[in-house]
């Protein structure tokens, strides 16, 4: 029975840990950056002011590029996030904070990533996963010469 169990926690873990890996790799600010920019439309002459308003021939910043609707999901896709189809007009306008309807910038496309998403990530924010974290890493006995960084360093 312990055989027969075996591929399927082995399965599981490793879902696990994929999981876990995109989602380091979703919060990486580099990779981000990258969805944003492949799947963004620059806008020449256009530039937001503070007050997030488009100030027409001004010297082009950061705020020229746009990801729009219809490219969104497809960015959020490349960063494994799925969203569906009917529920993209809800997010653009979430996203959207200066609400010209050009589009999302990258500042308001890495903010998606950077706040908690949904009811799960609210809660999954709320727990105190440090203690959980600490109590769950093995500890070193008390004739164990070696530091417990060093023990916790030797995990895989």
């Amino acid at each position: 029975i312990a055989d027969f169990k075996r591929p399927k926690v082995a399965a599981t873990i490793d879902c696990i840990r994929e999981q876990v890996n995109r989602g380091f790799e979703r919060r990486n600010n580099q990779t981000i950056f990258e969805a944003f920019y492949r799947h963004a439309t620059f806008y020449p002459n256009m530039q937001v002011d503070c007050f997030g308003r488009f100030q027409p021939k001004r010297p082009c910043a950061i705020n020229c590029w746009f990801i729009g609707k219809e490219k969104l999901r497809e960015a959020l896709l490349q960063l494994d996030v799925h969203v569906k189809p009917q529920d993209i007009d809800t997010l653009f306008y979430t996203l959207d904070l200066s609400h010209e309807e050009r589009g999302v910038d990258v500042l308001e496309f890495r903010r998606a990533f950077q706040a908690p998403t949904g009811a799960v990530g609210s809660w999954a924010r709320s727990l105190p996963l440090a203690d959980v974290l600490l109590d769950a890493l093995p500890r070193p006995s008390i004739d164990d010469p070696r530091h417990p960084l060093r023990v916790i360093s030797e995990l895989s």
